[in-house]
């Protein structure tokens, strides 16, 4: 993806961006990500954080349940599948800047 595609993709709200931790940091700024319009996917290590957050539940008073039951935001636990959905030049390590 040249940095074209990329700002085409933000402009038009194609971009799906990534939140790791849903604390007190990572959750709001998921919800803001995804209240941009943006696919969101969030990440945390943590299984019960992220089952309340799907089932559209708060655990942190920053954060309204209306915002987590109707944005595109998604939580995982395992980021293995969205990791795999990644190109595979992403998935190389790399010592170039992007």
């Amino acid at each position: 993806m040249n940095k074209q595609e990329l700002l085409d993709k933000i402009a038009s709200r194609d971009l799906v961006c990534g939140t790791v931790g849903l604390g007190y940091v990572g959750l709001p700024l998921a919800v803001e990500k995804a209240k941009a319009g943006f696919k969101t996917v969030g990440i945390d290590v943590q299984a019960e954080k992220v089952d309340m957050v799907n089932r559209g539940e708060n655990y942190i008073g920053d954060v309204v349940n209306e915002d987590l039951q109707q944005l595109r935001l998604t939580c995982t636990s395992s980021p293995t599948p969205h990791i795999w959905s990644l190109p595979p030049r992403l998935l190389r390590p790399t010592s170039k800047r992007v």
